[in-house]
């Protein structure tokens, strides 16, 4: 019985779908058309493949400190045309350079022996050394030392501690007694260690052509699937005077430690930096172009299937059509498997349409096709469980269909909130919404199609940037059972116009998972004179007890039908007659199960 009304639904489910073939067609080209548009950006982005390099040959060393002035990349025997010859700052001599160009100060705290003191072994001296040996081989300027200094030299002041400098900037005055280009905040030096910290300065970052960029206090987490360079925050520290001052301060620390003669002047080399090797590598952009592209075009793709198929679901209701197939006998089950069904075929062929798309575009060129088709398969199949579970809400089909497609978009604007500081169970939670795990699974594809990696078996649940592309298609998978679930649960218990509606705790009650007879639960019937007895000797096929329906805030002896016993013989025509509102539909709809009885029963043998 089953099988044969399983047969008939999917029937009726192919003469609509050939009814309206221009729908159909639409419902599986739409999706597929967002990777027809990914095809083509991918034949218009020109890759670039880069052979393996060693980079010993792109970046140069610079002299020791005893050969001619160093600075940045230049060599200079004399003074420079214009500041803007020196751009990066990566030894002390450049600094010194920018200081004496600029007049800007160093600031050291504490002001006392042995950070800044006029002892000749102290920072503050061997830094002054420096700024006065570039100053004498470029012919330049010194101005002179504003009230009490610690090393007697104007570019660098010293105060008693953190809080004298922020004071000083705060003050009126700054910075008319100079501006402060960086500081060197001192806390301890012994044979254990030296600690200090370095405060750069990036008020003034474009003046004179000299980097002034302020290294950030945290860097990105490490891309491990990064082949290329990105040389951001590397050229911040190399460039900025970071590096040059860290340089100087360690090498000062081990000297002063050890004891070096108090009269040496320190041989501090520039800073030099190479990248590890890299191998040979494509440079495709394409990947970064269609990781936020990819989500949203087949979101929107999707809008019309959600919308069709939620008003193909609903209308099935306002037309009374499913509630007619249940009095017929058609069972629940099997017209959602109908339906279910119908979408699998038409899901499964568009899933692979894509792929074949994916594979023969090169959309896709690193990945499983397999991994790859399961992905759009089975968002697809989130979409079907999302559509049930929306029209089991509405029994208006104009009004289902609208709020289906502005929910579907909805789900998807979540993913914008998603970013480098999202938690992995913040990720997971996330993926709740079908869209959303369906944008962070299209991002994880693409982050490793660029590592010329791809998602396969092997690294199916390698995690980036705290996500898996098995997760996402796990998730993928919970959230078509927990829509689907939540739909059949609604279905059960929200009251509709027609039809009768469960208690919302009924799956916790026994009684729907271990039915017991009618005749068990039904209250013994009373007949009074205006039954007659029935002579008739034939089995009875319907049983009516105390059958009664109220409207509102009808009373008893208002009800609409007031408390029927009746019964009904097998073989037998039986006519209900009375006069207009006597009853006799409101009977039949709570027979037919169109309308629920507000108490007795009605037992079919």
């Amino acid at each position: 019985m089953a099988c044969q009304q399983f047969g008939a639904l999917m029937k009726k489910n192919f003469l609509l779908k050939r009814r309206m073939l221009g729908a159909t067609i639409c419902e599986i080209l739409l999706p597929t058309l967002c990777l027809v548009v990914m095809v083509a950006i991918r034949q218009a982005v020109i890759v670039h493949t880069n052979d393996p390099n060693l980079h010993l040959g792109d970046y140069e060393f610079l002299p020791p400190s005893t050969g001619p002035l160093a600075y940045g990349s230049f060599m200079y025997r004399t003074k420079p045309k214009s500041p803007e010859h020196v751009v990066f700052v990566r030894s002390m001599r450049d600094m010194a350079y920018k200081l004496l160009v600029r007049g800007h100060i160093v600031g050291i705290t504490p002001n006392t022996y042995p950070y800044c003191d006029h002892a000749p072994e102290s920072f503050s001296s061997q830094l002054s050394a420096i700024i006065t040996e570039v100053a004498t081989n470029l012919s330049l300027p010194m101005k002179q030392t504003v009230g009490d200094s610690c090393s007697g030299n104007y570019y660098i002041r010293g105060w008693g501690g953190a809080g004298d400098v922020d004071n000083y900037v705060k003050g009126g005055d700054y910075p008319k007694n100079g501006f402060l280009e960086a500081g060197v905040d001192f806390n301890s030096i012994d044979a254990k260690g030296l600690n200090y910290v370095i405060r750069m300065n990036q008020s003034q970052a474009a003046i004179d052509g000299f980097h002034q960029q302020v290294p950030p206090s945290y860097t990105p987490k490490v891309d491990k699937l990064q082949i290329g360079q990105d040389l951001t925050d590397f050229n911040t520290m190399m460039f900025s005077g970071l590096m040059a001052f860290q340089n100087l301060i360690e090498t000062w620390g081990v000297s002063y430690v050890n004891g070096y003669p108090s009269d040496m002047t320190l041989k501090v080399n520039a800073v030099n930096f190479i990248p590890f090797p890299t191998p040979k590598y494509r440079d495709d952009p394409f990947s970064g172009y269609i990781s936020s592209l990819l989500p949203i075009l087949f979101t929107l793709a999707f809008i019309y299937p959600v919308t069709r198929l939620v008003k193909q679901l609903v209308e099935e209701k306002e037309h009374r059509l499913k509630e007619g197939l249940k009095i017929m006998g058609m069972n629940s089950t099997v017209h959602f498997l109908s339906w279910f069904a119908t979408y699998f075929i038409v899901f499964l062929f568009m899933s692979l349409l894509i792929t074949l798309i994916t594979w023969g575009g090169q959309v896709y060129v690193y990945s499983n096709l397999f991994i790859i088709f399961l992905y759009f398969f089975i968002f697809s199949m989130c979409v079907f469980a999302f559509c049930w579970l929306v029209a089991s809400f509405f029994s208006k089909a104009t009004v289902g269909s609208t709020v289906s497609a502005i929910l579907f978009l909805a789900l998807f604007l979540g993913s914008f909130g998603i970013n480098g500081e999202t938690t992995k169970s913040q990720k997971v939670l996330a993926c709740l919404s079908a869209p959303i795990c369906f944008g962070m699974g299209a991002v994880q594809i693409t982050t490793f199609e660029s590592a010329q990696q791809g998602v396969n078996f092997d690294n199916l649940g390698a995690e980036e940037n705290e996500f898996s592309m098995a997760t996402c298609i796990g998730m993928l998978i919970f959230d078509f059972v927990l829509y689907l679930a939540i739909a059949i649960y609604a279905e059960k218990v929200l009251p509709t116009e027609w039809g009768v509606a469960l208690k919302p705790w009924f799956c916790f009650l026994p009684s729907y998972w271990c039915p017991t007879k009618p005749e068990e639960n039904s209250e013994p019937r009373t007949f009074d004179d205006r039954y007659e007895d029935a002579d008739s000797k034939a089995p009875v096929g319907i049983a009516i007890r105390n059958l009664e329906k109220r409207f509102g805030n009808q009373t008893a002896e208002e009800a609409a039908v007031k408390s029927i016993n009746l019964d009904m013989y097998e073989s037998q025509i039986l006519a209900l007659l009375g006069h207009n509102g006597a009853g006799k539909t409101t009977t039949i709809n709570m027979l037919t199960g169109m309308l629920s009885p507000t108490s007795g029963d009605a037992l079919i043998y």
